[in-house]
């Protein structure tokens, strides 16, 4: 794999959303390419800042209860494509909070 190759992929690599052998490759790659991996770390690092910021503001007391029941009734006559990952649930979670 090339780097013109392997820099689009690098946001759906860290978000394990790659099928297994583009994972393959492009872990491969990163394990030889310093310039890769370097932007791999970097979008890693903007994450965790992004994920770090503290906000005061807080959404009514029903906001998450109305979100969850127009979810359930949006998605209950098909099918969840796209569902998030279990790193993009961990990190959704650390963001808003366990709900």
């Amino acid at each position: 794999m090339k780097c013109e190759e392997c820099l689009p992929l690098l946001e759906l690599y860290a978000d394990g959303e790659l099928e297994p052998r583009a994972a393959a490759n492009a872990g491969a790659h990163l394990e030889i390419c310093v310039a890769c991996a370097r932007a791999l770390r970097r979008l890693d690092e903007e994450r965790d800042l992004f994920l770090s910021y503290e906000c005061d503001a807080a959404p009514a007391p029903d906001f998450w209860d109305d979100v969850l029941t127009k979810v359930a009734a949006e998605t209950a006559s098909r099918p969840v494509a796209n569902a998030p990952t279990p790193r993009q649930r961990a990190r959704l979670a650390a963001a808003f909070g366990q709900f």
